[in-house]
């Protein structure tokens, strides 16, 4: 199982000297506005550093382009995608998280299935796309403050069933897990096609020993489901590299055996 941290690719070395495996960058904030020429230097700074690498992304569309709702258009979604799915294949990323709550959520006033059936048109784009690549798109549900639809691990297995794409699959992240009053149930019921995993402690912060229980019931989870993947830590960063760098020595401690 490897473990990383959320975190710019300019800060890989941070990521590394805390004991992550890989780290995670945001599409969306590092790769989408930059030129050509900034695209290369970030590249070459990424691929040079031979300690870690990237592993995946979150933040994989801007809010400035709409799945669904009147101002989504398939041609800037799928030039979107042809762009940066690209530019995250050149850096070696595989793993590509779809949360993006602005881009894919419905305005107010719009029919809830009319968008719902957009979002599978776009999902259906990004998989093609991302296949060009030999990458894994891996859903996000998010919870109801930073969405307002596919707010849980049942919303978002129901949806990535419907995509019906072999590199379209379904993220689980414990704090919205948490948030959205959801059991380990649904988890448990759509191991099948959870391709990645985001943890933190329930208040979104570093996990430190007092969450000890609260790890012990995921590693639990994780192991009667057989989870092998990759776990990203997302959530408010500590200052202190001390205290990151014990947050893995504790997922390893319960994780990897």
């Amino acid at each position: 199982m490897k473990f990383g941290l959320c975190i710019s690719s300019d800060k890989a070395l941070t990521a590394y000297d805390t004991g992550a495996d890989y780290y995670e960058i945001s599409a969306s904030g590092e790769l989408y506005e930059i030129t050509d020429s900034e695209y290369q230097t970030l590249k070459s700074r990424v691929l040079s550093n031979e300690k870690i690498k990237p592993y995946s992304t979150n933040g994989l569309v801007s809010g400035t382009v709409k799945l669904c709702g009147p101002e989504a258009d398939t041609e800037k979604i799928s030039g979107y995608a042809e762009k940066v799915f690209g530019r995250l294949s050149g850096l070696g990323i595989k793993m590509l998280v779809f949360g993006s709550g602005k881009a894919r959520e419905i305005p107010d006033g719009y029919p809830s299935d009319k968008a719902y059936g957009e979002l599978l048109r776009s999902a259906d784009i990004f998989s093609d796309v991302a296949a060009k690549y030999g990458q894994t798109l891996a859903l996000e549900p998010l919870r109801k403050k930073e969405c307002n639809i596919i707010n849980t691990v049942a919303d978002g297995a129901d949806f990535v069933r419907k995509v019906a794409k072999n590199n379209f699959r379904l993220l689980a992240d414990f704090y919205h897990v948490s948030e959205s009053g959801e059991d380990f149930t649904a988890i448990e019921q759509n191991s099948d096609i959870i391709a990645h995993l985001h943890i933190s402690s329930r208040e979104r912060s570093i996990i430190k020993d007092s969450d000890r229980g609260y790890i012990s019931e995921i590693a639990a989870l994780l192991k009667k489901i057989n989870y092998s993947g990759a776990i990203s830590y997302e959530g408010g960063q500590s200052t202190e590299a001390q205290e990151i760098k014990h947050m893995f020595e504790i997922l390893r401690e319960y994780f990897a055996s």
